[in-house]
């Protein structure tokens, strides 16, 4: 109420009465505004018989209760102005010294009404440089119309965003700066207005985005290899990364979010060439290569998460069970699963508990779970923990080669009943048509088939324990026959 209060717009019309479709228009234009709470002064209205016309115009421009004055161009309107005759005339020769001399130019308003045969507006001499609002065409009077109202009532649809800080790279010459953030900001540009450019502008931010790792290297001092020292030297530096790595997130939140199609081996290569970066460190301590496999990890599960929340199973199934070219010890290159960016990492969790004498199941998990920040939430990465080790049991994906054979759920101890909610709703038909994909599947028989085929072959595997409770067999999660039963 008090706003409405404070806002008191009203307005003055000055026109040509060049036609009676004008004048009507005129008349139509004056009732809206006054429909959407702006007061309206319009000579057929308020000038009355008897009253001095040329002393009502002057008033009527120069009266500090008005807040805006709107001038109506058309042909009769711009001949009117620039030869100073009739009614338009004066109004001119009074509105034109405040143009020109006024410091809050911004009370004189132009309105196109119409244009010539050549799509020119309508205007006077002095009005030529002046910003207008334009109501000419019909295909665009009501989003225009409410440009109008908001020039109005000075409240822009595109506000200035509040002055920040100086980026500390420009007044710290030992500080590198990544662009990710500024990529971030022209990206919801491109998105609306270039989607022909939506690969190319991914490209870009993982390039950009692989920069950043070399900043993240370390070295573990030969006279100190505790791990409380270098546990926190790893928990350091990936505190100092946090907000890039919430760039990453930002940026894939508002692709995913737009629904707009994009090639997803764009996502593969770029965690090949992270994976890349990490094997080519030359490192003394399997310490000082641990932050990146964190990094990569909370990278993959991030994505994952962000494909759960937008229902993009397509390109979830694509993470999950593409094969990443990888450069193995021998030099050459060989194709491994997901799994391979499972991580546990050793330091961090001894680090825990030594030094900050946290009694945590997995302090990765914890670390994991205490970085979440918006769009993100922690039942998202949980969900996709619990899904990339769900469905890597169901396909048998591992790699044979790796020393993380399999995808372990870390974060399952963070889920109250242990249950992710996409395996668990595979009963309903119209879940299972929006996630087959990510099971390789086409009917609903195909998948009941991989289920029955995975409880008779771990019938008797006990459940792997995990603190004080055990990860549910997938079995024990859906039942085969119950797959899209219900609606």
């Amino acid at each position: 109420m008090n706003r409405e209060i404070e806002i008191k717009p009203k307005v003055f019309i000055s026109y040509s009465w060049t036609t009676a479709e004008l004048k009507e228009w005129v008349v139509m234009l004056a009732q809206r505004l006054r429909g959407t709470g702006v007061d309206v002064v319009l000579d057929v209205w308020d000038l009355k018989k008897g009253h001095d016309k040329y002393e009502f115009m002057e008033q009527s421009v120069t009266d500090p209760a008005i807040t805006k004055v709107l001038m109506i161009l058309d042909k009769g309107y711009a001949k009117k102005a620039d030869d100073r005759t009739g009614g338009v005339g004066t109004e001119t020769q009074i509105i034109s010294p405040s143009i020109y001399g006024e410091v809050r130019q911004e009370k004189f308003i132009p309105v196109v009404y119409e244009r010539d045969e050549k799509g020119e507006v309508y205007s006077p001499a002095f009005l030529r440089s002046r910003v207008y609002a334009d109501l000419s065409d019909e295909a665009t009077f009501e989003e225009n119309f409410e440009e109008l109202i908001r020039a109005i009532i000075d409240k822009p649809s595109q506000k200035k965003p509040p002055l920040g800080k100086l980026p500390s790279y420009l007044l710290d010459d030992q500080q590198v700066s990544s662009k990710t953030g500024n990529l971030l900001l022209r990206f919801d540009h491109i998105l609306r207005n270039k989607p022909k450019q939506i690969d190319p502008s991914i490209q870009e931010f993982l390039d950009e985005f692989l920069t950043i790792f070399p900043s993240l290297a370390f070295q573990v001092s030969d006279s100190d290899t505790s791990y409380p020292v270098v546990g926190k030297q790893i928990i350091d530096v990936l505190e100092g990364y946090a907000s890039q790595k919430d760039e990453f997130v930002q940026f894939f939140d508002k692709l995913f979010r737009s629904g707009e199609s994009f090639d997803t081996d764009l996502l593969i290569h770029f965690f090949e060439q992270a994976n890349d970066f990490k094997d080519k460190v030359k490192y003394r301590y399997e310490a000082e290569v641990e932050q990146y496999k964190f990094v990569i990890n909370e990278l993959f599960l991030s994505l994952a998460a962000l494909a759960i929340k937008y229902k993009i199973y397509q390109l979830l199934g694509d993470l999950i069970h593409s094969k990443y070219a990888v450069q193995v010890f021998t030099g050459r290159r060989v194709k491994q699963t997901f799994v391979l960016f499972y991580q546990n990492i050793e330091t961090i969790e001894t680090y825990y508990k030594q030094l900050k004498g946290r009694d945590s199941i997995s302090a990765t998990a914890d670390l994991l779970i205490s970085r979440i920040a918006p769009p993100l939430t922690r039942e998202l990465l949980v969900e996709a923990d619990l899904t990339c080790y769900y469905v890597s049991e169901l396909e048998n994906i591992h790699n044979s080669d790796s020393t993380r054979d399999h995808w372990f759920p870390i974060l399952y101890i963070y889920k109250e009943n242990h249950q992710p909610e996409l395996i668990i709703n595979l009963t309903s038909a119209r879940h299972f048509e929006r996630v087959k994909p990510l099971f390789t599947v086409s009917t609903a028989d195909e998948l009941k088939s991989k289920i029955s085929l995975y409880e008779s072959e771990n019938k008797d595997a006990y459940p792997i324990n995990y603190g004080r409770t055990h990860i549910l067999m997938l079995h024990k999660l859906i039942n085969a026959d119950s797959v899209a039963t219900e609606r």
